[in-house]
């Protein structure tokens, strides 16, 4: 659902069921357990691997994903935005050569 606001989104490269990667150039991304939540549940740090699991979700501008990771040794779920203005957080990982 959402607002329907996707107007600040990179170009989607993720999709349901597809593993993906944190990018950001630093600090940390939050997640959200809901994506209208208006404090994050986690701080995710760069270098995560992840699994996408829901979504994508149109709220404030961002495109969100509902995704899975593990996070200080626990499985976490929650929601994500793949990025904004040009600056991608999410991205898929490389292939294997």
């Amino acid at each position: 659902t959402g607002d329907g606001d996707c107007s600040l989104a990179v170009e989607a490269k993720l999709h349901v069921g597809g593993s993906a990667r944190t990018v950001q150039d630093s600090g940390e991304l939050s997640l959200r357990t809901n994506f209208d939540d208006p404090t994050p549940s986690h701080l995710v740090p760069v270098g995560v691997s992840l699994q996408v699991i829901g979504g994508p979700v149109c709220h404030g501008g961002h495109r969100l994903w509902k995704v899975s990771l593990v996070l200080n040794g626990q499985n976490v779920t929650g929601y994500l935005s793949e990025g904004v203005q040009g600056r991608r957080y999410l991205d898929v990982p490389a292939r294997a050569q």
